[in-house]
């Protein structure tokens, strides 16, 4: 019999069925269930998901294209492995981007979009005090991806989530297998959106670049 990857198969509604292997495969990944390296069998898997192998692969380049797989020339495709210096460089290509999207996206920016900031914000607290890694991680993202979205851009948007996620992925896993209390290590976003709402963009420049930098500073990593 054939060994499993370690995954957890979560319910996810009204989902074809590439969709459903893409969600799930990228919900091990934030989890740490399957990590950094880790090569992704398309015959192994098309068998645990008792689905075609040109499903698995329609998976795999949803993965790639956010950058949460590899394909690596000859041997398949893995969930994605940075150095330390890709971190560094995607670090500071995101902070750069970032910036950019911030300065976007406080021209498009309500009332309302205040509001969802700071219920998003609530999400990340109630994960980071119940140390649910996984669950912090992606309200983080679903934080960040908010005020990307509203700078009206989709390559920016896409460029940012293709470079972003594999570090926030990297932060969850290393926070875990650290056994680190989030309470204490993660940071409030309500000061992210108090800049936002300013509209200074220097203040904003500068919560931007101290936000995205603190946490890689916990696992050894800093921008210059």
């Amino acid at each position: 019999m054939t060994a499993q990857m370690p995954m957890n198969f979560v319910p996810f509604k009204n989902l074809t069925r590439s969709q459903y292997v893409f969600e799930t495969i990228k919900n091990a990944i934030f989890s740490g269930q399957l990590t950094p390296g880790t090569m992704l069998r398309e015959l192994k898997l098309a068998k645990q998901f008792d689905v075609s192998q040109s499903i698995i692969r329609e998976a795999f380049f949803q993965l790639e294209q956010i950058g949460l797989a590899t394909k690596i020339p000859h041997k398949g495709t893995s969930v994605t492995q940075l150095s330390d210096r890709e971190i560094k460089e995607r670090l500071q290509v995101r902070t750069c981007l970032e910036k950019v999207a911030c300065h976007e996206a406080i021209k498009n920016m309500n009332t309302a979009d205040y509001d969802q900031l700071y219920q998003l914000s609530k999400k990340i607290t109630q994960a980071q005090l119940a140390n649910l890694y996984y669950d912090a991680s992606v309200a983080d993202l679903n934080f960040h991806r908010y005020i990307w979205r509203k700078a009206m851009n989709e390559i920016l948007f896409k460029t940012l989530d293709q470079i972003a996620t594999p570090l926030f992925t990297l932060i969850s896993v290393k926070r875990s297998i650290d056994a680190q209390k989030l309470e204490e290590v993660m940071y409030s976003h309500e000061e992210y959106i108090e800049a936002l709402m300013t509209a200074d963009t220097g203040k904003i420049d500068d919560t931007v670049f101290a936000h995205a930098t603190r946490s890689y500073k916990q696992i050894g990593v800093k921008a210059d």
